[in-house]
């Protein structure tokens, strides 16, 4: 019976005889100590691929079972380019201010727009754009009067007094109408 030849070079190594020295036919001539670490490596090398086969297996596994997929949709939203029949709601999710950049005065704050696209399209034509488009207001201390931002970057305010302060931010659609807003409320402290 013809043994497949991977089959019949882990025999060998098993019995001790390098895979190597099985093809010459005749095991090498040496000390036995040589020939005892010989297999000893042979061996251990066996076990070492044994384990890195399991390992490549199971991060295989993992991968095809979805446990790390995540869609560009999930992280991006819809594509831009095909009209959705329905949206759900805008959402504004709002972060603190950060904290470093408080205490030399500056304001910096962090948002993320959900279901809602930040560009500078502005007017009631672009209402009907699907997925939904428009961009931000924000007010700061209950001010009368607030500014837009279309950037999409996180927004950036100088130049306040030292002492409590609020910043009302909006999320609106491309005729100013407010879908979702969130209200920010710190402390800048006193300059050292």
């Amino acid at each position: 019976m013809h043994q497949p030849e991977e089959e019949r070079d882990a025999v060998q190594v098993l019995e001790g005889i390098s895979p190597a020295v099985a093809a010459e036919g005749r095991p090498k001539k040496g000390n036995g100590n040589e020939m005892a670490s010989n297999r000893q490596k042979d061996m251990e090398l066996s076990m070492l691929t044994l384990h890195l086969l399991q390992i490549v297996a199971m991060a295989f596994a993992l991968c095809a079972s979805g446990a790390f997929a995540q869609t560009a949709r999930e992280i991006r939203g819809s594509a831009g380019v095909v009209p959705l029949v329905s949206e759900p709601p805008a959402k504004i999710i709002i972060d603190p201010p950060v904290a470093d950049s408080l205490a030399l005065g500056r304001v910096v704050i962090q948002y993320q727009a959900e279901n809602l696209r930040i560009v500078q399209v502005f007017g009631p034509a672009a209402l009907d754009v699907s997925p939904r488009i428009g961009h931000i207001h924000v007010t700061v201390d209950d001010a009368p009067w607030r500014c837009a931002d279309a950037s999409g970057e996180p927004l950036i305010i100088n130049g306040l007094p030292a002492g409590p302060h609020k910043i009302l931010i909006e999320h609106v659609n491309a005729n100013h109408q407010t879908l979702d807003q969130g209200v920010v409320n710190f402390v800048i402290p006193q300059a050292k």
